[in-house]
């Protein structure tokens, strides 16, 4: 069998081609897990209230206002937004670039 110089190149371009899709598959991937975590975090602690001190409904409403976990469900609004970025730059790698991933207040040192 012989095989021109041609053909051996497509198959690299080609080989090459999969393994840099396969890559940024995974860290998309990971991105949007580690975010998606963090969403459901905040999600609980945003909402979490306790079952006991409040007898009415503005108590209820009261502890729900508390900055903490205001803070703490918008927080969880972000992550889901940088959770859906990192899914749709699976298909669509150039959306990568466009996804500004700071470090937010809760992740910071």
């Amino acid at each position: 069998m012989k095989y021109s110089l041609r053909s051996l190149m497509i198959v690299v371009t080609l080989a090459a081609l999969a393994c840099g899709w396969w890559r940024h598959r995974q860290y998309c991937v990971a991105q949007a897990n580690a975010h998606w975590w963090k969403e459901i975090e905040g999600e609980v602690v945003g909402n979490m209230v306790a079952t006991s001190g409040w007898t009415t409904e503005e108590d209820y409403e009261r502890e729900l206002a508390d900055p903490e976990r205001v803070a703490a469900r918008q927080l969880a609004k972000v992550h889901g937004q940088l959770k859906e970025a990192y899914f749709g730059a699976v298909w669509q790698p150039w959306r990568r670039f466009w996804i500004v991933d700071t470090p937010l207040p809760e992740d910071a040192p």
